[in-house]
């Protein structure tokens, strides 16, 4: 599977969206117990809220459904932790992102769902959309 985004392409789209917005609270989604550790630690000035479990079962080079089909991993406790990270995700107001994983399009759609229009969103990839269409902006909510 692909590597993670590193740390600080997320940190750098922290420190936009708080100067942009205001934001200082931000709902961290990972696989990873590193990120979440340096999250935790990067600023006094941001509230860093996650779902707390242990995230070593994510750590292989194995895409999570592959290994869920085989059954080393506990597939109650991956599809619990995903689901509640991506309703978490999908009830903040702001979203930083990857939009090579359908886990972030999901919850940006969700965000859209529930809000009645684009909010407020970063990709660290690629453009949102149908083969690499783009909203009209990342940073500026479109009202539906």
């Amino acid at each position: 599977r692909p590597p993670c985004e590193n740390f600080e392409s997320y940190a750098s789209a922290m420190k936009t969206m708080s100067q942009v917005y205001g934001v200082k609270t931000f709902f961290l989604a990972t696989d990873s117990q590193d990120i979440i550790s340096q999250a935790t630690s990067m600023d006094e000035r941001f509230k860093i809220l996650h779902v707390d479990f242990d995230r070593s079962v994510f750590d292989s080079k194995w895409f999570i459904e592959y290994r869920m089909n085989e059954h080393t991993v506990d597939r109650g406790m991956v599809s619990e932790s995903a689901t509640m990270d991506l309703l978490l995700l999908s009830s903040c107001d702001y979203l930083i992102g990857t939009f090579t994983s359908h886990f972030s399009k999901a919850a940006l759609e969700m965000m859209v769902a529930r809000m009645g229009f684009v909010p407020p969103y970063i990709s660290l990839d690629i453009p949102y959309g149908m083969h690499g269409e783009n909203t009209p902006s990342q940073l500026d909510p479109v009202r539906a």
